[in-house]
């Protein structure tokens, strides 16, 4: 009976050294043979020849390979076009993989600096880039249009065109995607809202700010809409124009008696003052 407990005990600690070391030898071969043969296995691709063609087709070449494309540096070089390739890593034949990040160099003129590519961004992160590259974005000229494919907020039209050779300071201006048209437009609430988000609100709806009547008042925010020329809610077509009233600081700190005659909010006159 001992001996047949002696034999039990020697078995079930063998079974555990089988199995603890059948476990080390299966994560081995796992290691050793198994993940080397998937890496191996993996999507590869060469990497394409961009060398003389400009950044842009260099870009949807990358594209058609899975090969992200970095924004350009540039390069004095009186010999080519600005916007050449003349430089790129990985280099051409490389292989690498999908989603594999590679940078150009491209030819430039000696003192200007390459206009940033802002497309599909934000007018916020388009604000920072171009600060960043020595230009600045002008906010107040921003354009909107409605668009099927592109969708809201995203900017869709740049000018000047990315890499273009700008003296630094230069002005960059963008056109902004509002979606697509609605199918019921009707005239957004403006009261208390400035002129900047009144304009989007109204782009968005495909009604244009028309003229803006400045009005001394005490009561309101300066800078804000006080009256607007169409009621909230109402629904009209496409393209009309909507004409606002804003409090302004009143001279003195009182509030001036305005002609209601000078202050003119027919909706059938545009105005000077008509925002994109």
């Amino acid at each position: 009976m001992q001996n047949f407990k002696i034999d039990s005990r020697l078995n079930l600690v063998t079974g555990i050294l089988v199995v603890f070391f059948g476990f080390g030898w299966l994560i081995a071969f796992a290691d050793r043979v198994v993940l080397p043969f998937i890496s191996r296995t993996e999507i590869e691709v060469s990497m394409p020849d961009l060398r003389k063609i400009s950044f842009d087709e260099a870009d949807s070449i990358c594209k058609l390979a899975g090969v992200e494309l970095l924004p350009a540096r540039i390069r004095s070089d009186d010999k080519l076009p600005p916007g050449i390739v003349i430089d790129q890593y990985p280099q051409a034949g490389s292989i690498v993989k999908p989603g594999r990040r590679a940078e150009v160099v491209v030819s430039g003129t000696a003192g200007l600096v390459p206009c940033p590519e802002v497309i599909g961004k934000a007018p916020s992160e388009a604000g920072l880039i171009a600060d960043s590259s020595g230009l600045w974005l002008n906010i107040e000229a921003i354009r909107y249009r409605f668009s099927e494919i592109d969708p809201e907020g995203v900017i869709i039209e740049q000018s000047p065109l990315a890499l273009t050779g700008l003296l630094k300071g230069s002005e960059l201006r963008i056109t902004v995607s509002l979606g697509s048209e609605p199918l019921n437009p009707s005239v957004p609430d403006l009261i208390g809202v400035n002129i900047e988000n009144a304009t989007l609100m109204l782009r968005k709806q495909g009604l244009r700010l028309g003229e803006v009547v400045k009005y001394p008042d005490r009561n309101h925010h300066p800078g804000t809409i006080i009256e607007q020329s169409m009621a909230p809610g109402a629904s009209i077509g496409m393209d009309n124009i909507v004409n606002v009233r804003v409090a302004v600081e009143p001279i003195g700190g009182f509030s001036e008696e305005v002609d209601s005659s000078v202050m003119n909010l027919d909706p059938a006159i545009s105005g000077d003052s008509e925002h994109e």
